[in-house]
């Protein structure tokens, strides 16, 4: 009944961000045009990630 809510970590701040496998196998063989290509890729998909949410917003 009188219990306090538990505290949230928040993590994130600890964390690098995820690389995505082109990036890793770049990263790990020493070939930065696979690595480039791997954070290109992240970054598009990012990117149409928030043009499809601002589309998303102005529909409602």
């Amino acid at each position: 009944m009188g219990q306090e809510p538990r505290e949230r970590r928040d993590d994130s701040s600890e964390r690098p961000p995820p690389m995505s496998p082109k990036e890793t196998i770049g990263r790990l063989s020493g070939n930065e045009k696979l690595e480039t290509e791997g954070k290109t890729e992240q970054r598009k998909s990012k990117l149409k990630q928030a043009g499809n949410q601002a589309k998303d917003a102005f529909k409602k």
